[in-house]
């Protein structure tokens, strides 16, 4: 009688349990259609992502960051530069 081998991982187990959205989720969390968070992302204005693969990723704490700050990364940038004198 020999072992069986152990079963294989689920795909995308790993992603899942560290919580990432895939876009369409995150979008859905975001009451935002998939095209507006698409096009947020692609300006450099939406929530922070990571790409596996062709799979863009959120995670829900920079989503949670995201909305945080005014639904904008804009809002981040103004605060970290120096105004300049009037």
């Amino acid at each position: 009688m020999g072992v069986d081998p152990p079963p294989l991982p689920v795909q995308g187990h790993l992603l899942a349990e560290l919580g990432y959205l895939e876009e369409s989720r995150a979008a859905i969390a975001l009451d935002l259609s998939v095209q507006t968070l698409m096009e947020y992302r692609k300006d450099g204005r939406g929530p922070a992502f990571t790409v596996v693969g062709r799979t863009v990723l959120y995670h829900p704490t920079k989503l949670g960051e995201w909305l945080a700050n005014g639904g904008t990364r804009q809002f981040e940038e103004a605060a970290s530069k120096p105004r300049s004198g009037r």
